[in-house]
């Protein structure tokens, strides 16, 4: 189904690949889930004009901007870590991938 940006209903999302073969679901704001969209659309045009294709995308949300290939869940969590000390956040003070929750 296609999703209404304006809706203010929250978004159901159960992710197709995760961890130990689980299959939550969870809610997203609507507002969270129009931005998620943009950004979609936006990936989709950077592929297109940067050479790369969906196919070595993977059909995943963040990419390196170098081979347009995936990021690897480590590698994310890594950046997420070096953007909270870039901001002078301790380390174990609560602040890591999981606080996006």
């Amino acid at each position: 189904s296609r999703y209404e940006a304006d809706s203010e209903a929250d978004f159901q999302v159960r992710p197709g690949i995760q961890k130990h073969g689980h299959g939550f679901s969870f809610s997203v704001p609507s507002t969270l889930a129009a931005r998620v969209i943009r950004f979609i659309k936006l990936r989709s045009a950077w592929l297109r004009e940067s050479g790369f294709s969906e196919k070595a995308a993977e059909g995943m949300l963040f990419l390196n901007a170098r081979n347009g290939r995936p990021l690897r869940p480590r590698r994310i969590s890594q950046r997420i870590g070096e953007y909270f000390r870039q901001i002078g956040v301790p380390a174990g003070k609560g602040a890591n991938i999981h606080s996006f929750r």
